[in-house]
């Protein structure tokens, strides 16, 4: 059982590892949309499981991995997108999702809090700052999210340059994202 445990956790950390990776090349692919189009375009991107039905009988080595890119469209809002890349998940499973976006944060530290505030929400902060956030959440074979890693590269636009600033990566988050929400098995649930 321990040599079962053993290679469950190998793989877990491999798929990690790829999905960091990914993360990374879709920073640097945000970073060039963002200097040449003065923005971030808001999608997301699922690397279907080996083993479910979108994938059966196919012969797929390792580097030929497919992935379903799923980019926002404005008609039906926010919630109908996230409600389609979690509907992709649960029908077809998955490796991990990624979702990147153009994104406001603030620089409030949540220990400067008195007890029962609430801190304020970047979109209503005067004092917000810019970043490019790049989600990633991997899950296991039931579908149950098993790990999440959040990118944050803060820049600031100085007219048609754009100034980056240390990137920030906050590993094995809450789980509490529309993201995760969206993309949790609901079997499970």
């Amino acid at each position: 059982m321990e040599e079962v445990d053993d290679e469950l956790h190998i793989g877990v950390e491999a798929d990690m590892d790829e999905m960091k990776d990914f993360m990374h090349w879709c920073l640097d692919n945000a970073k060039d949309e963002l200097e040449t189009r003065e923005g971030v375009s808001l999608v997301a991107f699922v690397r279907p499981r080996q083993d479910t039905k979108l994938t059966k009988g196919l012969d797929l080595d390792s580097n030929k991995k497919p992935m379903a890119a799923i980019p926002y469209q404005h008609e039906g809002g926010e919630d109908l997108w996230y409600a389609a890349v979690g509907g992709f998940v649960n029908e077809f499973g998955a490796e991990f999702a990624i979702m990147i976006a153009e994104a406001w944060y603030n620089e409030g530290n949540l220990d400067d809090l008195a007890e029962g505030e609430m801190p304020i929400p970047p979109s209503q902060d005067p004092n917000r700052k810019e970043c490019i956030s790049i989600q990633g959440i991997s899950y296991d074979a039931t579908g149950l999210i098993i790990g999440q890693v959040t990118l944050m590269q803060p820049f600031e636009k100085k007219g048609r340059k754009v100034e980056y600033f240390d990137l920030v990566t906050l590993d094995n988050g809450e789980f509490d994202s529309k993201l995760a929400r969206a993309t949790i098995n609901q079997d499970l649930v």
